[in-house]
């Protein structure tokens, strides 16, 4: 009997885990550091454009856009970014099939249930050193390329939902010498008032 309510409470417990480690992503850059990694359009559902939006304060409803899970200090290797909608189903932060080139779209997409089955196209890596969040190409280009989150120089302000768009961003070739384009900020979201 205790097993099958321990079995209905299994579930949400692993939610309550997985909130408990949310972050936000924000530019390095000091003219951005009022933003955050965010789903605009407040649609968390697979194929949406992820971009750069105001933060929001932890008590608005809307600030829940703007929490992903990952990636972690000190894990190293590569790991998933992701956000989860109202029924805990969780989507990654997709960089498409596309290679590396200036203008590519970030999406979140349906998270595969097992590391195993993660595309590479959804496993990114922190570097601690130089703060890029990058994703390795190869073997679908069969070179060592590696590609950057990036903030896109042409953003116009956009509303497209419950967040306006104040910063595009974009996957694209990571520079050895970054203007402050291509450098993140990991915050825990529960701590972090913006």
């Amino acid at each position: 009997m205790y097993t099958r309510y321990l079995l209905a409470v299994l579930p949400l417990l692993a939610g309550v885990s997985a909130l408990d480690s949310m972050v936000r992503i924000k530019p390095k850059a000091p003219s951005y550091q009022n933003l955050c990694l965010t789903v605009p359009t407040g649609n968390i559902q697979a194929g949406e454009k992820v971009d750069l939006s105001k933060c929001a304060e932890r008590s608005d409803e809307n600030s829940k856009y703007q929490e992903w899970k990952g990636p972690t200090f000190g894990i190293g290797g590569l790991q998933t970014i992701s956000i989860f909608d109202i029924n805990m189903n969780e989507f990654c932060l997709d960089r498409g099939d596309h290679g590396v080139a200036d203008g590519i779209v970030l999406t979140i997409e349906e998270c595969p249930i097992g590391y195993d089955r993660i595309p590479l196209k959804q496993l990114w890596s922190y570097d601690e050193g130089n703060s890029h969040i990058s994703n390795y190409l190869y073997p679908e280009t069969e070179q060592d390329e590696k590609g950057c989150v990036s903030l896109r120089n042409d953003t116009q302000v956009e509303d497209v939902g419950p967040l306006s768009i104040e910063k595009k961003i974009q996957f694209s070739a990571c520079k050895a010498e970054d203007d402050g384009i291509q450098t993140w900020d990991i915050v825990n979201a529960t701590t972090s008032a913006r």
